[in-house]
């Protein structure tokens, strides 16, 4: 069983199931050097029950990853094509599986074919995992990133100058659904909700957008039904259209914005190209969250099936792995080590080129010692969008948490993903335990204008749900009052 050394390690962490962790986790391993040349040093993936759900632990090697990350920042200066071919591979691989996983639904596991339908559809979720993991190096050193980037600007700038400069240029998923939305809600008012081509956009919708609930934890397949409830809603309470307006119209703002602070600053063009980089790794951020939910679902139908088909419950199946998944049904007697990884969780980690994927006792107490070794004495991490909050602290790890939030608390998440747009609108702060410049609670903080606190590695340990919290964004701090 591994031992963790005594290093300093860096953490990744959500509610989550093995199989759909699965996916990125060989990828990194098998994968990601081949591809980008990048790796995660020394990393380590635990998954183990936590207050009765499942919840990860991705723990990576801090003082080597600055070897990478620096590769990374390299690498935008002197080659910047790197990337873009990267981007193209990415975007190749996600349409790939996209379609590998319709023609996997479609098709009975008792099929011949089946087996090959599964490999295509794995193949094209290793290209798109393989060509984007690289970003997540990143994620630590953000302070780093912006000194390599902005050079001698970065003294006279300002955090909200930077911030601005950092922002995506084009829309998110989740904007672009919005704009749909919006768009087919317009129709239905000057048409009636019932009218034949509102109905086609809707089935157009659901088609584009099923995914958006999706996470590493569940599924939520969001069929028409769904989206015409939205647009019921929409249509008896007009605000919520108007606010979906606000959000789309700011992002342009901010676009503008930045386009005239470049110009303003009359930046030169090596920082215009790294600058466009990140622009380009924010987006690679939001495809690939879309490209793993909609994989996920594709790997959850599969296992649905499975499960029925073996008698089982399909919590059980879901402790499986990408590759074990499909051998289940010809080798049943596995499904024995799902049921002891369901019980005590399961450690994987790289050895000698194997990946083993172990179980027993021993795997809560690596975890443990690893959460031993990222205490500390004060909740501090990078500023994503400055500002001051004051609050009741909820600790959201996932989407079972959601209820929980009201309008002026304090969001505590591990990281945060496209679903949690709602409640991000509500909170008066954010703190998350991981993340950098492109993650997706500093975006959205960013378009929200939320005060937030990214990185801080121990906020969801150190916080517990009605704790008064103060967020001070302006210098980086978070303190239990």
């Amino acid at each position: 069983m591994y031992n963790p050394p005594d290093i300093t390690w860096y953490k990744q962490s959500c509610a989550a199931s093995l199989l759909y962790l699965s996916m990125p986790w060989v990828s990194i391993q098998q994968r990601m050097k081949k591809a980008s040349g990048f790796v995660f040093p020394n990393d380590v993936f635990i998954v183990v029950k936590e207050n009765g759900r499942n919840v990860m632990g991705h723990f990576i090697d801090y003082d080597k990853n600055i070897e990478e990350a620096e590769k990374i920042l390299d690498a935008m200066r002197h080659d910047p094509e790197k990337f873009r071919t990267l981007a193209q591979r990415f975007s190749a691989g996600g349409s790939d599986t996209i379609a590998a996983g319709e023609r996997l639904k479609a098709i009975s596991i008792h099929d011949p074919g089946f087996r090959s339908a599964y490999d295509n559809f794995i193949e094209g979720c290793h290209r798109f995992w393989e060509n984007s993991l690289f970003v997540d190096l990143l994620d630590p050193f953000e302070e780093m990133a912006i000194r390599r980037i902005f050079g001698e600007h970065g003294s006279a700038l300002g955090k909200k100058e930077i911030n601005m400069l950092l922002s995506p240029d084009e829309p998110s998923n989740l904007q672009k659904e919005q704009a749909d939305m919006l768009k087919i809600f317009e129709l239905a008012k000057a048409r009636g909700r019932d009218d034949a081509e509102v109905e086609r956009l809707l089935v157009q919708h659901s088609a584009a957008y099923h995914w958006i609930k999706n996470d590493y934890e569940k599924v939520d397949f969001l069929d028409v039904s769904y989206f015409r409830g939205v647009l019921d809603t929409w249509l008896s309470n007009p605000v919520l259209s108007e606010e979906a307006q606000a959000l789309i119209s700011k992002m342009k703002q901010v676009a503008d914005a930045k386009a005239e602070l470049i110009d303003r600053l009359e930046l030169d063009q090596q920082t215009k190209t790294q600058l466009d980089l990140m622009s380009l790794f924010t987006n690679l951020r939001d495809d690939r969250k879309k490209y793993n939910c909609i994989s996920s679902y594709y790997l959850f139908v599969v296992a649905e099936r499975l499960a029925e088909i073996l008698g089982k419950d399909l919590k059980i199946i879901l402790w499986a792995n990408v590759y074990e998944l499909p051998r289940l049904l010809a080798e049943p007697e596995m499904v024995a080590v799902l049921e002891e990884r369901e019980r005590y969780g399961c450690l994987c980690y790289s050895e000698n080129g194997d990946l083993p994927f172990d179980t027993g006792e021993q795997v809560r107490k690596i975890y443990d010692k690893f959460e031993k070794s990222l205490e500390k004495s004060e909740i501090r991490g990078n500023i994503a969008q400055p500002g001051k909050a004051l609050g009741v602290a909820k600790v959201i790890l996932g989407q079972d948490d959601f209820g929980k939030m009201q309008k002026d608390d304090i969001l505590v998440a591990a990281m945060t993903r496209p679903e949690y747009l709602p409640i991000m609108k509500l909170a008066a702060g954010i703190v998350t335990d991981e993340g950098g410049i492109t993650c997706h609670a500093a975006i959205v903080a960013r378009e929200l204008g939320i005060p937030c606190i990214i990185g801080t590695q121990v906020a969801t340990k150190m916080l517990k749900d009605g704790d008064q919290v103060e967020v001070n964004a302006n210098h980086g701090t978070v303190i239990k009052l």
